[in-house]
């Protein structure tokens, strides 16, 4: 039944509903159910008139250089983007930096930009100062997980480039984010910080784009054998070419940005456990505490203790002393603080008074010859090489030079040599090292490790330049020991 109710109408009312008169030839009562319609359509999808009509606003103004596109594909390219940072370029777009410059016009923004957008996120920006922040933190709240880290990783950068503030962590929940900043010394050390957090597929992105064919042929390789392809460094490669055990220690180290041996404990076997299952060098690490459980996945036992060494000399490297134990499947891999405890404690001695070798020596010895079940022989080489390591260190910081020639490196290897009657002549670019007499050789363990104590030393200060090959020995029953020493 049609209702009849009198209606007053303003002169401007009438006018804008003029197209819809002339649509239905004058008759105003049709072109006011029309009217009434497409508010119901709005209200349909909008919550209130004013987010329907900054919506048709924006649509009427878009230009050229905008689109529309259907929420599914929006989705699905937010999906394909997450982990990557927006350019500064784009982002100067989206938000003006002149225009917008105090930390409640960004808010006010970004709110404004979802409205107006259907975005339906909810953003809120509390910071110590409004102008200059040393502190903020960002929260966006969504059932659209893709729209918050979208928005979050444009005001991590926004704030990162103009205010200095970089991501100290990162708080996800169900429907929300949570972003932390505080304020760093440059923009370049905040912008690493965004990158750290939410741009996990920046450098990968980075890599693909610079050499995608290297990369195609490299995934189909990978996935035509099952993942069976071991990927290793040149260097590592090299070693293995001419029968050396390879120092895994160089394809490790290029993964991180800090040194090894200044990365916390807990990161430093994480970061073993990812690069060797990565690069496929064994099949799976498990870490047990400090201790390492490796599923190794060879059949010949000399590959089998060749991966074990390498192990091995990646944590002692690192100043970790482990003991080993290999079976057909798993390499056993047992922490020994109390040994690390015991070399830092001799290593200070040593820094007190370098002409202490030899008593540094004994003393490590019946240590070691108190603990039980313990590779004796094994820890005797292991105390060795850091031994040698630490006589060069020594010797740096003592003159305040880390440049190393064969004349120099005998000297300071003269403070091992206290009981030995060695002799060293040196060439050019070689170095013949003999002993005649030697209260080591006829303890075998201590001959052991007088000659990783010189190998240690000779790795430390020449690195892969130094070739070392021993002609004779003493312990071996020959006359002399007798080395040979090229650098390159």
């Amino acid at each position: 039944m049609v209702q009849r109710k009198h209606i007053a109408l303003e002169p401007e009312h009438v006018s804008k509903l003029q197209p819809l008169i002339d649509k239905h030839h004058g008759n105003l009562s049709a072109a006011i159910r029309e009217a009434i319609d497409l508010t119901a359509i709005a209200l349909q999808y909008y919550d209130t008139m004013e987010d329907a009509k900054s919506l048709i606003t924006n649509l009427k103004e878009i230009g050229e250089d905008q689109v529309i596109i259907q929420t599914p594909v929006f989705h699905w390219l937010l999906k394909k983007d997450k982990g990557l940072i927006i350019d500064k370029q784009t982002l100067d777009y989206m938000i003006d930096p002149f225009s917008i410059t105090t930390i409640p016009e960004l808010q006010d923004y970004i709110n404004n930009m979802c409205r107006d957008f259907g975005w339906n996120v909810d953003v809120m920006i509390d910071s110590d100062d409004n102008d200059n922040p040393t502190y903020a933190t960002i929260t966006l709240n969504s059932s659209y997980k893709e729209r918050i880290y979208f928005l979050g990783i444009i005001l991590s950068k926004y704030l990162a480039i103009y205010k200095n503030l970089g991501i100290i962590s990162v708080h996800p929940q169900l429907d929300e984010i949570e972003i932390e900043l505080e304020q760093k010394k440059s923009n370049d050390e905040a912008l690493q910080n965004l990158i750290d957090n939410l741009g996990y597929m920046v450098n990968i992105e980075k890599e693909l784009t610079a050499h995608p064919n290297f990369w195609h042929c490299l995934i189909n390789e990978h996935s035509a054998s099952n993942y069976n392809l071991v990927t290793i460094h040149r260097n590592f490669y090299e070693d293995l070419l001419i029968g050396k055990i390879p120092k895994a220690i160089l394809t490790i180290e290029s993964e991180n940005i800090r040194p090894l041996e200044k990365m916390p404990f807990a990161a430093f076997l994480h970061t073993i456990k990812t690069v060797a299952e990565t690069s496929r060098m064994v099949d799976k690490i498990y870490i047990e505490g400090n201790n390492l459980k490796i599923r190794h996945g060879f059949r010949n036992m000399k590959a089998v203790r060749n991966i074990k060494d390498i192990f091995l000399s990646i944590l002692e490297k690192s100043g970790y002393n482990y003991d080993s134990e290999i079976t057909s499947s798993y390499i056993y891999l047992t922490h020994h603080p109390e040994i690390d405890n015991k070399i830092s404690e001799l290593f200070v001695k040593l820094s007190e008074n370098i002409d202490e070798v030899p008593k540094i020596i004994s003393e490590f010895v019946n240590f070691i010859k108190r603990l039980d079940k313990i590779d004796f022989l094994e820890q005797l080489q292991v105390f060795g090489r850091r031994l040698g390591r630490q006589i060069i260190i020594y010797h740096e910081k003592k003159y305040g030079s880390k440049h190393w020639d064969l004349t120099t490196f005998a000297n300071a290897f003269k403070v091992v040599d206290t009981q030995i009657k060695s002799q060293w002549e040196i060439r050019t670019n070689s170095m013949e090292y003999t002993v005649h007499e030697c209260s080591y050789a006829d303890d075998f363990n201590k001959c052991h490790m007088h000659r990783e104590i010189f190998k240690g030393a000779i790795e430390y200060a020449f690195g892969t330049l130094a070739e070392v090959e021993i002609i004779k020995l003493l312990g071996h029953g020959d006359d002399y020991c007798d080395v040979y020493i090229t650098v390159k």
